[in-house]
Parts: C-alpha cells; sequence; structure tokens
C-alpha cells in the first residue's frame, strides 16, 4: 500500500503535468488568437510563396531544395514548401502555417519540458512559455515559414540553459541546432557562445552542439559571401560610418530592454532630435543594469546566456544601421529600429526576468514581477491592432482555377507596404516539371530593380 508521502508525491506530479498542459493550451491559443485566418484560411507572405513555393510547385522540389537564395539557406522553408506542394492548392498555405506554428511552439515546450541545469517550478514553466510568446514581434513575423528562422533563433538560445546529460535531449539538441542553424542567418550568430558554453564546461556534448552551429556558420557565412561578391547583397557605403556606429551603440544600449516601446521612441526621436531620448537612454541602462543584476545572479549564472543571447539577437536587429544612406544621426537611430529582426531580444526578455533569482537584496525579486507585468502591457495593444489586410487565398486559387495564367495575389499587398504587391504565378498540373518560370514573373518591376 502506497504511503502518504507517496500518495503527496503523485498528486503533486500530475498537477505539475497539468499546469504544463494547461500551458501550452494557453500559448497555442495566444499565437492563433493574434491572427486565426492564418491558421484558417491559409496566408503565404512575401518571398515564401513567391520565391519558395512557386518555385517548388513549378520546378520540383529536388531541383531547388538544396539551393541557398538571397544569400543563405533556408532547410526548414524548403521542407515546409515542399509539405504544401503535397496537399491540395486550396489548404497549401495551412501546411506552412501549421509547420510553423511547431516552430513557435519549440521555445515553449523547451522551457516547459527540456532538463534544465536549475530548479524551476512548474508555475514559473508555464509563465515562461505564455510569455515568450506574448511579447511585440512584427506581424510579418507571425506564422509564416521564411521567418521562422527568428523563432528557431530563440529556442537555440533557450539551449544555453538546459542540461545536456541526456542522451535522447541531446540528440534532440543537436537536430534543433542543425535544422536551426541550416535556416537562415539568425541562429549562427550565437555560435560564439555555444563555443564558450563549452569551453566553460569542459563538456563533449556542449562540443558537439557547438561543433554543429560552428559547421552551420561556416556554410551560411560562405553563402553571404558568395552573395557580397556577386552583387546579390549589398553591403552599403561607408560614408557616415561614425555616427551609423554611434547609432548602432546607443539603439543598443536601449531598445532591447523596450519591447514595442522602441518603435515609440524611435519616431519621437526622429521627430524631436537626439535631445529627446535622454531620460530614455537613463531608462535603458537602468533597466539594462537591473537585467545583468539579475543574470548574474540567477542559478550558476545561466541567466547570464540568455543576457548575451538577447544583446546578440538585438545586434544583429540594427545591422542596417550601419549601410542607410542617411544625413543624420537622427535619421540613422531612427532607421531599422526593430522589425522582424528584433524578435529574439523581445521573446528572451520575459523569460530573464522570470529566472530564479539568488542574489543578496530579495526585494528585487519581488520588483522584478511588476516590471514583467508593465512590460508585456506595452504590447497589449498592438496585439491585436497590428494587423495586415490581404488577399483572401481560396478566392485566388478560384481565379487561378478559372484562368491558370492568372497571378495570385498574396499577402503583404499594396497598400500596406507602400511599395508592391507580392504576387506569384502557378503553372497547371499539366505544365510543372516542364517549363520554367522566373518566380518574378508576376511582379515586373522588381525583376529591374
Amino acid at each position: 500500500m502506497a504511503g502518504p508521502d507517496d500518495l503527496t508525491g503523485k498528486g503533486a506530479y500530475v498537477a505539475s503535468q497539468q499546469i504544463k498542459l494547461a500551458a501550452v493550451f494557453a500559448t497555442f491559443l495566444v499565437i492563433f488568437l493574434r491572427d486565426p485566418e492564418i491558421l484558417i484560411l491559409g496566408r503565404f507572405w512575401a518571398e515564401e510563396g513567391v520565391v519558395y513555393f512557386s518555385l517548388v510547385w513549378n520546378e520540383g522540389f529536388w531541383a531547388q531544395a538544396l539551393l541557398p537564395f538571397n544569400g543563405y539557406y533556408s532547410l526548414f522553408v524548403w521542407l515546409a514548401v515542399g509539405l504544401a506542394t503535397l496537399v491540395p492548392l486550396d489548404y497549401a498555405p495551412l501546411a506552412t502555417g501549421y509547420a510553423t506554428l511547431l516552430v513557435m511552439m519549440t521555445g515553449p515546450l523547451l522551457i516547459l519540458y527540456a532538463p534544465l541545469s536549475f530548479e524551476l517550478s512548474s508555475g514559473c514553466r508555464a509563465l515562461c512559455a505564455i510569455f515568450l510568446t506574448l511579447p511585440y514581434v512584427n506581424t510579418g513575423v507571425w506564422l509564416n515559414s521564411i521567418n521562422a528562422q527568428f523563432f528557431f533563433a530563440m529556442a537555440t538560445a533557450l539551449l544555453l540553459i538546459c542540461d545536456l546529460s541526456s542522451r535522447r535531449f541531446l540528440m534532440i539538441a543537436a537536430l534543433l541546432v542543425l535544422l536551426s542553424g541550416l535556416t537562415g542567418p539568425v541562429s549562427v550568430f550565437l555560435t560564439p557562445l555555444f563555443l564558450m558554453r563549452a569551453f566553460i564546461s569542459r563538456e563533449r556534448n556542449w562540443w558537439f552542439l557547438a561543433l554543429l552551429l560552428t559547421l552551420c556558420a561556416a556554410l551560411q557565412s560562405w553563402f553571404m559571401v558568395t552573395a557580397l561578391l556577386e552583387g546579390l547583397r549589398s553591403t552599403g557605403g561607408v560614408e557616415l560610418l561614425g555616427p551609423r556606429l554611434a547609432g548602432f551603440l546607443l539603439k543598443l544600449l536601449l531598445y532591447p530592454f523596450m519591447l514595442d516601446g522602441a518603435r515609440h521612441v524611435a519616431d519621437a526621436v526622429e521627430q524631436g532630435g537626439l535631445s529627446t531620448i535622454i531620460p530614455h537612454i537613463l531608462a535603458g541602462l537602468a533597466l539594462a543594469s537591473f537585467l545583468l543584476h539579475l543574470a548574474w545572479h540567477s542559478p550558476h549564472k545561466t541567466g547570464l546566456w540568455l543576457y548575451a543571447a538577447l544583446l546578440l539577437g538585438s545586434a544583429l536587429s540594427f545591422a542596417g544601421s550601419l549601410q542607410v544612406e542617411a544625413p543624420s544621426l537622427e535619421q540613422i537611430f531612427h532607421h531599422k529600429n526593430g522589425g522582424r529582426y528584433f524578435v529574439m531580444g523581445n521573446l528572451l526578455l520575459a523569460p530573464l526576468l522570470l529566472l530564479p533569482y539568488r542574489g543578496p537584496h530579495t526585494w528585487l525579486a519581488q520588483v522584478r514581477y511588476p516590471l514583467t507585468v508593465l512590460l508585456l502591457a506595452t504590447v497589449a495593444y498592438s496585439y491585436q491592432t497590428q494587423k495586415l489586410q490581404g488577399a483572401v487565398w481560396p478566392d485566388e486559387v478560384r481565379q487561378w482555377r478559372e484562368n491558370s495564367n492568372y497571378c495570385l495575389q498574396i499577402w503583404p499587398g499594396n497598400p500596406q507596404v507602400g511599395i508592391h504587391s507580392w504576387k506569384m504565378r502557378l503553372l497547371p498540373d499539366q505544365e510543372r516539371g516542364v517549363r520554367a518560370v522566373p518566380y518574378m514573373d508576376c511582379m515586373p518591376q522588381l525583376q529591374s530593380n
């Protein structure tokens, strides 16, 4: 017969699992409710449809899947659009949408179920998992495969606080690192942290992950250098390098800790000049120092890995500042204030605040909770209001079936982006794999650029 202690332990385990399952459901709801139509009607986004899907649909998966595009390789995107070509065309964007949903759920699932290098209660795990999907991110990042690389990077960063002693989890982590590193350049920015983690721990498992990510970084670097040499990507000029660096460093000091508020600060700076940013800089430095203190006093200082990953992800966000042609520091400071490239810094901020605190000032452990709520409150407005309008995919497919020369409209479309509408041409079944169609065939305004 089981004793009271056994029953208590079993009850605690059941309660813990129930909390985690509730967090999984809540995380799904947060992702789904932000824009339900994506997972109901389907939506291709920009190059996801015009480049990747149209090429695989028209020419076949193996004719394209080993090729980089625009300076980097995106394995997950090729796999997602390859899956999309296997289902009826009416449901094709749903395949990429649900595949990306799994990627967006990877970070929360890691927090909930992965073996961490420190003890974390089920309640804190649940809060971290939900908060990973809440902070502000650009609408274009939501549930499309070409921007899944940012959520891959977030999940890869979370591995830095995990325990790799389990062989099963090590294999899961290796698969995640390999898929992340081969899907865009974002995750490979974390390579120095994995190498440092391996060097400090002296553990073979960490060296294994670091080696995998280093190989991915070498491959992505090769593709990027090749694209630069061939003129497929621009490095910008060297003029105004001083102001560019100054704007880059100022944003790195402030924006990673402001969530959606960074966008409003940038607008104020562009309109009122740098004098308007002094109080914001002070507030940003105070918050950065506070987070650094929390990270330093987290169990085994594991929070420092998240802090470093947050800054590395943010540095990538502002790389455009170094090549923009702008006549003043104010405009350079405003340029590329976040957008989709800011997602990793945003999504790692709340978990950093919620890590256990082992420092001497216990009152700080209480301050961080209302601070977390305050930071997340800044995104409540943008969560439901920053939605774009675009074509309805089933209607586009119906028109294409009536006229196979019809260019299918996908997202985003004019006037939301103010530049051009994204359209793609799909061949009828009898012509697929027989003749090639330029992927910009329906977008002549870009072919000349």
